[in-house]
């Protein structure tokens, strides 16, 4: 059974990629809206 620390560990990864992901999008949409106007 998995460990209550390598959950915590885990989630923590899985929030912050997912964090990362959405501010990166974020930056190449706003981005990709200037260029084409």
């Amino acid at each position: 059974m998995i460990s209550d620390h390598a959950l915590a560990d885990l989630a923590n990864g899985l929030g912050i990629a997912a964090m990362a992901c959405i501010v990166l999008y974020h930056f190449v949409a706003v981005n990709g809206k200037r260029m084409e106007a």
